[in-house]
């Protein structure tokens, strides 16, 4: 489901990505661990693994780990931080794996690129029966006025980008079949920023990264002017950057 521009964005946003975006809070991470069974002879496979962010984590549990991202950018940085770990050049609707090959499949902060029928089947398809798909996000939490603001200028650009916060990625596994149904929990995570971190978040969302030269550092300037403006945040240099961590999980019967 990845889009010429949105391919563009991540090879450009790798840096800003690995730098920018927040770490995913232990406790959310175990416990996704933990309800899809993942254990020390469990066979992974972490789909779109990006520059490893979860990796490590899944690391913590078993050495039988396969991941894939289809950006050769985040490869190579994914290459930098886990040289011992396979990460192939894949898409989810091609895997390469044999049929019932793993007990886990992961997808941290991606799943809604590439939910789609096909490959819900292709993730279906190398899943032992009862294996389990999980999946996290990171999302910004909105309830807080600033956040909201931030959000406002982003979405200017979202275009055709396919978003976490649509659900439309929840539809398509209701209607595959072959899971149980999908569990969730959330847990509340807040990141200390300063300027520099702030920026590179903003800079490492695929359709700002893909946005031209000019338009790009706009939005930048942008966000510069609300984190000196805005009454909760003017005249400090680190600030509480409040994400909501959602995690999901469901069976494969």
């Amino acid at each position: 489901m990845h889009t010429p521009r949105a391919a563009l964005g991540f090879e450009r946003s790798t840096q800003s990505y690995d730098r920018g975006r927040p770490e995913y809070p232990s406790q959310a991470a175990l416990s996704l661990l933990d309800r899809c069974g993942i254990g020390s002879s469990s066979r992974v496979l972490e789909l779109g693994a990006g520059t490893g962010k979860f990796t490590r984590f899944i690391l913590g549990r078993t050495d039988h780990v396969l991941a894939s991202d289809p950006s050769p950018a985040m490869r190579s940085r994914f290459h930098e931080k886990f040289p011992s770990v396979p990460c192939a050049g894949a898409l989810a609707e091609r895997i390469p794996a044999a049929a019932a090959a793993f007990d886990a499949v992961i997808c941290a902060q991606c799943f809604h690129w590439f939910a789609d029928a096909e490959s819900v089947a292709e993730i279906a398809r190398v899943l032992v029966p009862g294996g389990h798909l999980g999946l996290i996000w990171n999302v910004r939490d909105d309830r807080v006025s600033w956040m909201t603001a931030l959000t406002e200028i982003i979405d200017r650009h979202t275009g055709d980008a396919p978003r976490y916060s649509s659900g439309e990625w929840k539809q398509v596994l209701a209607l595959a079949g072959g899971w149980k149904d999908l569990q969730e929990e959330t847990r509340r995570h807040v990141v200390v920023c300063d300027r520099a971190t702030v920026l590179d978040r903003v800079a490492s969302i695929s359709f700002i990264a893909a946005l031209e030269e000019p338009q790009h550092r706009q939005v930048l300037d942008q966000v510069e002017a609300l984190l000196d403006t805005h009454p909760d945040l003017a005249g400090r240099g680190l600030w509480d950057f409040p994400y909501r961590t959602d995690l999901y999980w469901c069976e494969r019967r």
